[in-house]
């Protein structure tokens, strides 16, 4: 489940449930052509996991930038 969707610098950023934090190309969303049943797979531009040292995922329900700095 997507959780949050920002938009930043012409990229849509999301996160969620899976605890990656995805970065998706506006210009390459915007020029997708659908298919007959709608669907368009794309992949991001850059995808970070957000875990614990053990390596368990965190569940990611909001996210707000800093000036230099993420919290989530």
């Amino acid at each position: 489940m997507i959780e949050v969707v920002l938009f930043e610098n012409d990229e849509f950023i999301t996160a969620g449930h899976d605890g990656y934090v995805k970065w998706w190309s506006l210009a390459e969303i915007d020029q997708c052509e659908a298919d007959e049943v709608l669907e368009v797979a794309i992949e991001p531009t850059k995808s970070v996991s957000v875990q614990t040292p053990s390596g368990d995922h965190a569940q990611i329900i909001n996210m707000v930038r800093g000036d230099n700095f993420w919290l989530i």
